[in-house]
Order: C-alpha cells, then sequence, then structure tokens
C-alpha cells in the first residue's frame, strides 16, 4: 500500500515536470513565431490632410450636389457640343451656395446634408447672407438685421449638426469694403466683425467636423490690412481663410500670397492657419478684362476654367483647390447689360469650358449616355 502511495507520488512529479516544460517550450515557440511573423496590426490611416485635427472632411470626395442650374441646364440642352462643353462644369463639385433670406434655403441645406451622408460623401457650401454683403458692388443682398443673420447661421449649424463638411465663409465681407473704404472703427465694419465671430464661434461650439475658411478676398490687399479684418472676424474660430473666390488670380501667385499671410497670422500670436483656393476660374492668370466693369472678373470672355476640386495641392498649408464660384453663372450686368448675377450665362460657361480644354488644364469628360 506504502509503496503504491510512493509509486503514484513519482509519477505525479514526472507528469508535472513534462507539463512544465513543454509550457516553456510552447512559449518559446509562440515567441519565436511571434519574431518571425510579426503579427500585422491595422495600418494607421493617414491624416486626410495637414494640422492636428483629425479632418474628417477630407477623407471622403467631394460631394456633387445636381440642384443646380448648370445641371438643370446640361440636362435641357440639345446640342451634343454644348451639352458636353456644359457637362464639364455640371460633373463637377462645387460649393453650394446659401443667403438664408429665402424660404426653401433650410430644406435645400437639408436635402444637400442628406444626399452626401448617402454617398459617405464631403458637402461644400458658401454662406452669404451677412448684411450688406459685398458693399454694394453687383451681388447686392443678405439679411436686413444682425438679430435676423445670427437666428439664420443658428439654424444652420443646427442642420449640420456633426456632418463633415466645409464650410466658406461670406466671400467679399472684408475684400470689397476694405477697398471702399471701411475703416477698423466704423459701425458697419464692427458690425460685420462681431457676426462673423458669432459664425466662427456657433460652429466650433456645436460642429466638431465643419471646416470653416473666412474670405479675405484675393491678393489685392495689404498683409497687416487683411490680417487685422480677419483677426477681428473671429478665425481664431475656424480652420483658416480661403482666397480668391470668384476671381481669376493664378494658383501659384494666390498660394504664394497665402503662404506669407499664414506667416503673418503666426506672428500675431494665431498659431498655424491652413487655406483654400478658388480654382473655379483661374486657369488664365488674371486675364485681360472683356468688359469696362471695376472688377475684371466680371464675366470676363478671356477666362478659363481652373483646375477640378483636389487636395493634392503645391503648398504646405493649402489644404485644397475648390470650385467656389459656380462657373457659368453670371457675376453681374457688369456694364455690358449682362444676365444679373447668379443667372445661367450659356457663352460664359462656353468660353470657360473651351479655353480650359484648349490649354490642358481639365481632362475632358465624357457624357453618360442617360445624362
Amino acid at each position: 500500500m506504502k509503496k503504491n502511495i510512493i509509486l503514484t507520488y513519482i509519477y505525479l512529479i514526472i507528469a508535472i515536470s513534462f507539463a512544465i516544460i513543454s509550457c516553456n517550450k510552447n512559449s518559446n515557440t509562440e515567441e519565436i513565431s511571434q519574431k518571425e511573423n510579426p503579427k500585422k496590426e491595422n495600418p494607421k490611416k493617414e491624416e486626410p490632410k495637414k494640422g492636428d485635427s483629425s479632418l474628417l472632411a477630407y477623407s471622403k470626395p467631394f460631394y456633387l450636389f445636381t440642384e443646380t442650374k448648370a445641371y438643370e441646364m446640361t440636362k435641357q440642352e440639345k446640342d451634343p457640343y454644348l451639352k458636353k462643353l456644359y457637362y464639364q462644369i455640371a460633373a463637377t463639385p462645387t460649393a453650394e451656395w446659401f443667403e438664408g433670406v429665402k424660404a426653401f434655403d433650410d430644406n435645400t441645406l437639408k436635402r444637400l446634408i442628406e444626399g452626401a451622408k448617402a454617398q459617405q460623401k464631403t458637402p461644400i457650401i458658401t454662406l452669404y447672407g451677412i448684411p450688406y454683403r459685398d458693399c454694394g458692388s453687383y451681388s447686392t443682398g443678405g439679411h436686413k438685421t444682425a438679430a435676423s443673420y445670427k437666428e439664420w447661421i443658428n439654424r444652420t449649424s443646427a442642420i449640420i449638426g456633426k456632418t463633415p463638411i466645409i464650410v466658406i465663409v461670406e466671400p467679399d465681407a472684408h475684400n470689397f469694403c476694405l477697398k471702399k473704404g471701411w475703416k477698423y472703427n466704423d459701425a458697419k465694419y464692427k458690425e460685420r466683425a462681431e457676426l462673423l465671430t458669432y459664425v466662427g464661434k456657433t460652429f466650433a461650439d456645436n460642429n466638431p467636423n465643419a471646416l470653416l475658411y473666412l474670405h479675405i478676398g484675393g491678393t489685392e490687399l495689404k498683409q497687416e490690412e487683411a490680417a487685422q479684418a480677419v483677426i477681428d472676424g473671429g478665425i481664431r474660430y475656424m480652420r483658416g481663410f480661403v482666397t480668391n473666390v470668384a476671381d481669376h488670380r493664378g494658383t501659384p501667385r494666390a498660394e504664394k500670397w497665402s503662404e506669407e499671410f499664414v506667416q503673418t497670422l503666426q506672428k500675431k500670436g494665431l498659431g498655424t492657419k491652413y487655406y483654400v483656393i478658388d480654382t473655379s476660374r483661374n486657369g488664365i492668370d488674371s486675364p485681360k478684362q472683356t468688359n469696362k466693369a471695376y472688377y475684371y472678373s466680371c464675366n470676363n470672355f478671356n477666362a478659363a476654367l481652373g483646375v477640378r476640386p483636389t487636395t493634392k495641392t503645391s503648398a504646405p498649408h493649402a489644404d485644397a483647390y475648390l470650385w467656389i464660384k459656380h462657373p457659368g453663372l453670371s457675376d453681374g450686368t457688369c456694364a455690358n447689360g449682362d444676365p444679373e448675377a447668379g443667372s445661367w450665362y450659356p457663352a460664359v460657361a462656353k468660353s470657360l469650358v473651351q479655353k480650359a480644354i484648349e490649354k490642358g488644364i481639365i481632362e475632358e469628360w465624357k457624357v453618360p449616355n442617360n445624362f
């Protein structure tokens, strides 16, 4: 009996020893295996653009909103050649403009947001409703009061929510007015600065995936003058600024000015700001005027489409080249008796596309058979 117990203990000790050896062997084998064949980690998703934040808006393609005049007129066009030309505009994602004074604006914005979500793409919008928006130029309009404007901004922010979106803030709000003699201590200037700051702060507080860019004109303003304007206008709450909206300055010149402006803002303690450039009509740098209007960018038949929207930029702080101005829409009467601002202008559309194709600025897209 005693002998059996002893044998049992011996067998038990041997079994435990084998188990330990086996365990160590397996552990070492697993360790060697991991060294030879390390587990593949999911690669880190490359940051879509420059900067510290997660810029979801640039991680998706840009959304094509089809409720546009260019799209409508292209669908209606019977002439195959003109249809092909217009299609180059109609099929290119372009910022949709909102002023917030029309009864249907909110519903249009809702459809745009829902359409972008359904396609998992990034919408681009332009806010263009600030009171006395372009200081008496060709696109007069906007809200009558500051209170009405703020109410619209609140509604717009609520509709957008957490949607990744690019927001162009109030083209011409600074450059036209400063060129016309607005002073920094004027009541109108102060109201405008307060309203633009309200836009920035409202979106910063409620729309974490919205990238806001405050318009500062083209390259016509002096750096210090422009810096003071955007600082007063709340750029600290925004991603950065936008240049060249509806203008014809070439991209290299716009980038040069913008890169210098980034440094100017840094010197004033704002940190690093980024920018976008409107390339919708800047394929030819500052073409000769074809009208007697004060602005050479007004329905200029010597202009050409610029590169299509892309995040592949040439400068370190340029987030994207975008089509913000709708090519083919009239800039206004422009001293020529041209169509009213915002109207479809077939002759301008045709000319813009023809020159861009001739110069190889854009790829000519084929019109789908069912279009």
